[in-house]
């Protein structure tokens, strides 16, 4: 019997000495207030609200659903409907952005110790909705 052995590719890629490259904002970010397998949030903003990096922008009490927040700052144009790949709809915020990624005071890293992450909150904010908006050590 003979035994196959797979394919063996190089572990190269085109881009590996190249530099990152920064993406610019998009001027208009639209996001869906379900993005889990829970039940879809409710959004707590409205058009022409501001609204900042980490702040909170839909939330629901539902079993298997957690919050979803912003990851950019600027003015809600429209709250309307998302129609997901599954053919269900969900309500949607538009933001327009603003250019200057202002971080909600609601944000605190978590606190580091030697016993190891506690998720410490600042205010209402969960910690983990800094770990998604914090800038790279360097």
């Amino acid at each position: 019997m003979k035994k196959l052995h797979g394919v063996h590719l190089a572990h190269h890629k085109n881009t590996e000495n190249s530099a990152s490259v920064p993406l610019p904002l998009p001027k208009l970010v639209r996001i869906p207030m379900s993005m889990h397998i829970g039940a879809p949030c409710t959004p707590l903003v409205k058009p022409r609200d501001t609204v900042l990096v980490g702040q909170k922008i839909g939330d629901t009490d539902a079993f298997m659903a957690v919050p979803i927040h912003s990851g950019v700052s600027g003015k809600v144009k429209a709250v309307s409907t998302y129609r997901m790949s599954n053919g269900r709809t969900c309500p949607m915020v538009e933001i327009e952005t603003d250019g200057e990624q202002t971080v909600s005071p609601d944000v605190c890293p978590p606190a580091v110790t030697d016993k190891g992450v506690s998720s410490r909150q600042c205010g209402k904010a969960d910690w983990w909705a800094w770990a998604v908006q914090a800038s790279p050590l360097t």
